[in-house]
């Protein structure tokens, strides 16, 4: 089992031992902080950085949990993206959307013979999911290379992005990237909506009417419902009966990227209905809310998981597992 160090954090701005609240500043409109975790030998995973400054000593202990795959099956130099969220300090209804890069690289100078290192982009948004996936990507490879100063660069940067509005579509520099990017009406909406175009055919509006049209060009990739679950299309109904009834499901994967991708998107099969339920698109066995998830009378949630060590307490959960 990994370990996870999160008592000698140091914040990126000032140095000194991080605030023990948590709070949302006023320039966290879009991200409110970028988080950077690394694996050591001794000490297990440890939250090495955050900027700006921020997060309860739970919080960071939950990114710190969550940003590694809980899997003995990766190997070699891989890049992989995936998502988890973790509840907010104080609340039970508000969470921390978190999107993950990992890196790991051969590096014969370390113990275990490989570096790992996970950027997390954490935002208190729940839309967005190419946007954020865009954002951790084009983050974590400008600080892989460059190192800490790239954080401070992206933080001013997203500051000049203008207020959120539902409904709007907006162009983000981002690091010498121009991100477009439409947020849509329901804020409850987890999957961007895909860039379209309509135009009424065969039909002349009258001079009173207001022609409305609808065209969004982005340059990002949302999470594919389709590509998420092509291999369960025969149980699609079956499934969505499930998640619009709260029934426990546990997905598990043999990567998180999967995971939470098969997670986001079962929650979304019921929209424009909002899910009601707990969901997490990744947890693994280090999670402080594991418990309350494999205890005698287990909170119902749809969860991604990726060790198989976990199906057994799984199944005390979910009446419902499927497998990748």
């Amino acid at each position: 089992m990994m370990m996870v160090d999160a008592s000698s954090i140091e914040d990126s701005e000032t140095g000194s031992p991080h605030a023990t609240q948590s709070g949302i500043a006023p320039q966290d409109e879009w991200v409110s902080y970028f988080c950077v975790v690394d694996f050591d030998a001794d000490s297990g995973q440890t939250l090495e950085r955050v900027h700006p400054h921020g997060l309860s000593d739970s919080e960071r202990s939950g990114v710190c949990a969550l940003s590694f795959p809980d899997s003995n099956a990766i190997a070699g130099n891989i890049d992989e993206q995936f998502t988890f969220r973790i509840p907010r300090l104080g609340s039970k209804d508000e969470f921390w959307y978190c999107y993950t890069f990992f890196r790991q690289q051969r590096d014969t100078d370390i113990k275990r013979g490989y570096s790992q290192k996970s950027l997390v982009v954490v935002t208190r948004h729940k839309f967005g999911h190419g946007l954020y996936k865009k954002v951790a990507s084009i983050v974590a490879h400008l600080y892989f290379q460059h190192g800490p100063t790239l954080l401070e660069a992206a933080h001013r940067n997203i500051l000049s992005w203008q207020t959120p509005v539902p409904g709007s579509t907006y162009e983000l520099p981002l690091l010498g990237t121009v991100l477009s990017f439409h947020i849509p009406y329901s804020a409850n909406q987890i999957i961007d909506p895909a860039p379209r175009q309509s135009n009424r055919v065969g039909t002349r509006p009258k001079v009173t009417e207001i022609e409305v049209k609808e065209i969004v060009i982005s340059n990002l990739h949302s999470l594919s419902v389709y590509n998420a679950l092509k291999e369960v299309l025969p149980q699609l109904w079956l499934l969505w009966e499930l998640v619009l009834v709260n029934a426990p499901i546990a997905v598990i994967s043999p990567s998180p990227s999967a995971a939470s991708d098969i997670v986001l998107s079962l929650v979304s099969l019921i929209a424009p209905l909002q899910y009601s339920g707990d969901y997490r698109p990744y947890i693994t066995i280090q999670d402080p809310d594991i418990k309350s998830f494999t205890a005698k009378e287990p909170r119902s949630a749809i969860l991604g998981v990726t060790n198989p060590f976990f199906l057994e307490s799984v199944k005390s959960l979910a009446s419902h597992i499927i497998c990748w």
